[in-house]
């Protein structure tokens, strides 16, 4: 009995061959892309889940001038004290303080790690699991620090790491700690990106009062309502109101109540556009549930001999209906394994996608057994959308042409116009991000010289000025420098307050060398830079804008701070990505803080890089990490990218889809009209006038779908741009390229499924439509 099923199955499936393999195909990619957008959102949405989550607030800096705020999240410690002393209803505040890529000793090996800082009660707030260690023991001991599991792992092997002692070295400072407890990994979706946790009473320069993140744990039973009401400092500056307040998120909801496509909080930068996207893949595949609605069509006209022989039997009509239901279920099923095996491929051997969804994984057969019945269930209500038409025509050759049919046909104007919209909107997406990414990398940054080659800093003072000096020997390079860090630059920026007449300006900081500023190519405005001042700690350089800010007669000589003189003003220097707003720079020489070497080049050749990688490696005896600034500056947008990459893989996918869409609905049309189609040829219509008659039908859908497509499109976009504090401007052709694309697709279709009925015997036509 099942062979004989497989058997009349193959046969009905090899007549409609391409039909039923565009079909599995489209199911199989949608099913498979759905299943790792869910997956991503489920991980996405259970960022920084902890045990007392529901208690755990984030703070949050806004400083807002005119109507728009600007969000930053750092904070100090002296301010998270004084909260929990004014405040009965916090029960503790933690401060963390990263940094990164520290070099760790220990008596096993040395490795290169992130280091988060702590003050205040981190072990009873974020309630890590210990595997060994206790939290008491731990609060009592000073210069400790736990470790992760899987770092005590890669160190220690099996042994037990209690006790052990770690070096811990930046430029210039080196401590010890003691290893008091090993806890389990935090999840990746977290802020607590380390491995290694310090509490912060250990003595190292850990830039003052400054912390990274700031959080408060509240007491049970009690509201955060009376500290968000803290009043917020107001005040006017050359006829713009500023207003810098504080306020407390829930970490469990933060980074959903930022607004719609609002990137400020989100781990991913991209979380909510992920979900708009997911959407548009859900309509997708509704559209191809709507293509294999005409190959269920297409499969019922082939089996009415097989029916009418049934029905002569005695077979019940809906014994019928259930075999009709078990192919829609057997050809979903199909898909679906198909599609897990892709997903599960496309994990492990993408590495884009392995390092965005490898840490979801163990939540990826729950996501997939949800999508897939999701999935399976729409697909079966098909048959029981023709149930009518199955058991009460007398002759189901004749369902072609029933006025159930025909009825139909507002679903597929509908289902063609989804279609219509997600294509626009995905391919105008694709091509406004791409364009806004250019614009982000090129832009001014207020750095003329952009052939530079980033190298890390590990190089004692000596050995600097030993690989400086053989670098100036060489006669394609123009410069060597040392910088901070080199802007612009994802990471948080290094700030201080200027205490100016009766308020404070908050400023960035950015450390270089003396000969820094001359190398990058930065503009002067007024003033000079550090390279005629041996006692340049006493000096600084501002930027153009808090040059404005300060708007004294004589900036050059003004006193800036107790003991630190302006000698320069240059122009604005663009420190983060485009993303957000710069603050007012100060500019302080400081080499032995800097921790980056630039070298600008007078052009890119891999014989510079070799003869670079050479002078390092004979002076320190390794080998450097080399980067040109136009890559850094791509790597500041990896997130943008990775969105980038797969819509335009989906806009493709798509664009299949719409075709596919319009050429099945246009044969089932001509087919349908297919008399009335020959009939005209025959008083005389020429091919010509036939497709001007069916592309009217169309173009009345095409025209309702881009106007549609164009508002939501600008919509999107507009939020999408406004994550962005320096973006273009959306133009006519953003809109008109996608609109011609998709016009070109529907005629060819149109043209295809005409011709082919053109092509047919006239007299065989007729007599099959009667």
């Amino acid at each position: 009995m099942i062979k004989l099923y497989f058997i009349l199955l193959y046969r009905r499936v090899a007549e409609k061959l391409s039909l039923f393999l565009l079909n599995l195909i489209g199911y199989i990619i949608l099913l498979s892309v759905i299943s790792l957008i869910t997956l991503f959102i489920y991980g996405e949405l259970n960022y920084d889940n902890f045990k007392k989550e529901d208690r755990i607030y984030r703070m949050v800096n806004s400083i807002t001038s005119g109507s728009k705020p600007t969000f930053y999240l750092y904070s100090s410690k002296s301010l998270l004290e004084d909260l929990k002393r004014k405040y009965p209803e916090i029960e503790s505040t933690v401060g963390l303080y990263l940094i990164r890529d520290m070099n760790i000793t220990s008596f096993k090996a040395q490795s290169t790690q992130n280091i988060i800082f702590f003050d205040g009660d981190f072990l009873n707030t974020f309630t890590p699991t210990f595997i060994c260690g206790n939290i008491s023991s731990f609060n009592q001991v000073k210069n400790v620090c736990v470790i992760s599991k899987s770092y005590s792992k890669s160190i220690f092997g099996n042994s037990n790491p209690l006790g052990e002692r770690l070096m811990l070295a930046s430029k210039n400072d080196t401590i010890q700690v003691s290893i008091e407890g090993v806890i389990d990994d935090f999840q990746n979706t977290t802020c607590m990106q380390g491995d290694i946790f310090v509490k912060s009473e250990v003595e190292f320069n850990l830039n003052d009062d400054d912390v990274d993140l700031a959080f408060l744990l509240l007491k049970e039973n009690n509201k955060i309502d009376k500290l968000n009401n803290i009043q917020a400092e107001e005040y006017e500056y050359d006829g713009v109101k500023y207003k810098e307040e504080f306020f407390f998120q829930p970490i469990s909801e933060v980074y959903l109540k930022s607004g719609f496509l609002n990137f400020n909080f989100y781990p991913s930068g991209n979380l909510k556009l992920i979900i708009v996207l997911l959407v548009a893949l859900l309509l997708m595949l509704l559209c191809i549930i709507f293509n294999y609605n005409f190959m269920f069509i297409v499969l019922i006209r082939a089996r009415v001999k097989e029916f009418s022989l049934k029905r002569i039997l005695g077979l019940e009509k809906k014994k019928i209906l259930h075999g009709i239901i078990s192919d829609s279920v057997l050809f979903v099923f199909i898909a679906a394994c198909f599609a897990f095996l892709i997903s599960k491929k496309a994990i492990y051997s993408v590495e884009s996608l392995n390092s965005v969804l490898q840490k979801y994984l163990h939540w990826f057969n729950s996501v997939f057994v949800i999508v897939f019945s999701v999935v399976l269930i729409i697909t079966i209500m098909l048959p029981l959308f023709y149930y009518k038409s199955i058991i009460k025509l007398k002759r189901l050759d004749r369902l072609k042409s029933s006025t159930e049919v025909k009825k139909k046909k507002i679903f597929g104007d509908i289902f063609l116009g989804v279609q219509v919209i997600v294509a626009f909107v995905l391919i105008a997406f694709s091509f406004t991000v791409k364009t806004q990414l250019q614009y982000a990398v090129y832009r001014d940054l207020g750095i003329k010289n952009r052939d530079l080659i980033i190298v890390p800093n590990d190089l004692s003072e000596h050995e600097y000025n030993v690989f400086s000096e053989e670098l100036k020997k060489m006669s394609m390079i123009s410069g060597v420098t040392r910088i901070g860090k080199i802007p612009p630059s994802n990471f948080p920026q290094r700030m201080t307050r200027i205490n100016y007449t009766d308020k404070f300006i908050l400023t960035a900081m950015l450390l270089v060398d003396q000969n820094t500023l001359e190398t990058l190519g930065v503009e002067y405005l007024e003033g000079e830079g550090f390279q005629n001042y041996s006692d340049y700690k006493s000096y600084c350089v501002v930027s153009e804008s808090l040059a404005k800010e300060l708007s004294v007669d004589n900036i050059i000589g003004y006193e800036v701070k107790p003991g630190m003189i302006i000698i320069g003003v240059v122009k604005d220097i663009s420190m983060v990505p485009a993303r957000k707003d710069n603050f007012p720079l100060l500019i302080q020489c400081d080499p032995e803080f800097c921790k980056e070497i630039i070298i600008n080049t007078k052009i890119e050749d891999t014989a510079i890089i070799e003869n670079i990688s050479t002078a390092y490696n004979s002076i320190s005896g390794k080998d450097p990490q080399l980067t040109f600034y136009n890559e850094h500056l791509k790597s500041l947008y990896k997130e943008e990218n990775f969105m980038l990459k797969y819509v335009v893989i989906f806009s493709t996918i798509t664009l299949l889809l719409v075709f596919s869409g319009f050429y099945f609905y246009s044969r089932s049309i001509v087919v349908l009209r297919s008399k009335d189609i020959v009939l005209r040829k025959i008083h005389g219509a020429s091919i010509q006038d036939i497709i001007k008659l069916l592309m009217k039908e169309y173009l009345t859908v095409f025209i309702v779908s881009i106007i549609i497509a164009c508002l939501l499109f600008s919509y999107i976009s507009d939020e999408w741009l406004s994550g962005f504090v320096f973006h273009i401007e959306k133009g006519i052709k953003h809109y008109v390229y996608p609109a011609i694309l998709i016009f070109a697709i529907l005629v060819t279709a149109v043209l295809n499924s005409v011709l082919s009925l053109a092509h047919k015997n006239i007299v065989a036509t007729i007599s099959n439509n009667r």
